[in-house]
């Protein structure tokens, strides 16, 4: 905000950069580890609700100032950036309250601390709690098993996949170009501003419906429609732009069935898209690697839409409304795509979805097939951790009332 310069301006997004990058990594896999396997989709989504009230605040914002001095203030750009600190300042002494992930202490050997957050979180502070013991033996279970079993090539080539292959037919093509197709479309910059600003409040809808759609769907289900939904905006938009050039007359028509396909399509990729995406990614990775997957998703999700602003308007200016078309086409792909080698994840604990991924075989029905016959070997080897907690009674020896109040 308080740049002077533009290589001030680019170290400053450089270092920013790396904490977006650091933030994003974190919290997709903290959100999954901490929260139960019913309620993870609708959590995750009120998460990124967070995400999308930022962007809603930013377009407003900056419809409000390009009103200071006829748009030229610096005020305009600034300020936007200034307020991005207001976020940060409240979260950081809020993450002295947070509890750490029970699985990322259990990874490192602190099986104590582990159980005591295990019980807050399932059984409010009762480390006798069934929900408190099982859960503490299955990740106990998992891990041991992880040590021999995780295979980190085979849960790298599905969500590498995954996510450099769906993002690229989605938000790349219309949201990270939507002002500009505003632009092209005749609108002023009045108009583009609030009607950018309606597109902001669209997507933070779309979140917040997503949190009632993602557990009961499923993640399969959901991205399934969404892609079919997405597609066919696509192809709309592909015949809206295509009319817009056979009947230049009726540019301000176009221009609005335009703006409205964009709105439609960002409520859409938020609804059945968005939060599955990013979820499941989280999901699929065993504990002992899920951070370095996630990292590494991340990562590739980052690069691939960084390159997509460099390549999307030479392919546009190449191809013209045909694009879309092409994206359209991508988006029904992957239909099948995720019909054959996505399993459903949602409902299901992170520990047993390590055992869905397992499987040697890429296609889902296969997966499942071994997935039933793993689970009954993973539920002998619960049983038989529960009782020894029951024997020792370690559980209710390591949590107390008096520990459990602080965490």
């Amino acid at each position: 905000a308080a740049s002077e310069s533009i290589a001030w301006m680019c170290c400053s997004r450089v270092i920013a950069g790396f904490g977006v990058g650091f933030f994003i990594c974190i919290i997709h896999v903290w959100s999954s580890e901490i929260t139960s396997a019913r309620r993870r989709g609708s959590h995750f989504s009120l998460l990124w609700c967070g995400n999308f009230l930022g962007i809603f605040s930013a377009y407003w914002v900056g419809y409000g100032l390009s009103f200071v001095n006829g748009g030229d203030s610096t005020l305009r750009w600034r300020l936007p950036l200034a307020l991005q600190v207001v976020a940060p300042a409240i979260m950081i002494p809020a993450i002295w309250v947070m509890p750490e992930s029970p699985r990322w202490l259990m990874k490192v050997g602190r099986n104590d601390e582990a159980l005591k957050i295990v019980a807050v979180l399932r059984g409010n502070g009762n480390a006798d709690h069934p929900d408190v013991k099982r859960e503490y033996v299955e990740i106990q279970k998992t891990l041991e098993a992880d040590k021999v079993l995780a295979d980190f090539d085979s849960y790298c080539r599905l969500a590498t996949d995954y996510k450099e292959g769906g993002l690229h037919y989605g938000r790349r093509a219309l949201l990270a170009f939507g002002i500009q197709i505003l632009v092209e479309a005749g609108f002023s910059t009045a108009k583009t501003g609030w009607l950018s600003g309606l597109n902001g409040a669209t997507g933070l809808m779309g979140t917040i419906v997503a949190a009632f759609f993602c557990d009961r769907f499923g993640r399969r289900m959901n991205l399934m429609i969404g892609n079919a939904l997405l597609g066919t905006w696509m192809w709309i938009y592909a015949g809206i732009s295509k009319g817009a050039l056979d009947h230049p007359e009726h540019q301000s028509s176009y221009g609005a069935a335009a703006s409205s396909m964009i709105l439609i399509f960002t409520f859409t990729l938020c609804v059945f898209w968005m939060i599955p995406c990013f979820i499941y990614a989280a999901e699929i990775f065993p504990t002992a690697l899920r951070a370095k997957g996630n990292a590494f998703l991340v990562a590739g999700w980052g690069i691939g839409l960084g390159s997509g602003v460099l390549w999307f308007p030479i392919v546009v200016e190449k191809l013209g409304y045909k694009t879309f078309y092409i994206f359209g086409v991508a988006n029904y792909v992957w239909i099948a795509v995720i019909f054959c080698f996505f399993p459903e994840t949602a409902g299901r604990s992170l520990e047993s979805i390590d055992l869905l991924f397992r499987s040697n075989s890429w296609f889902v029905w296969r997966n499942e097939k071994d997935y039933e016959r793993m689970v009954r070997e993973h539920e002998e080897s619960v049983a038989k951790g529960l009782k020894m907690l029951e024997e020792t009674g370690m559980a209710g020896g390591i949590v107390k009332k008096k520990d459990a109040e602080p965490v």
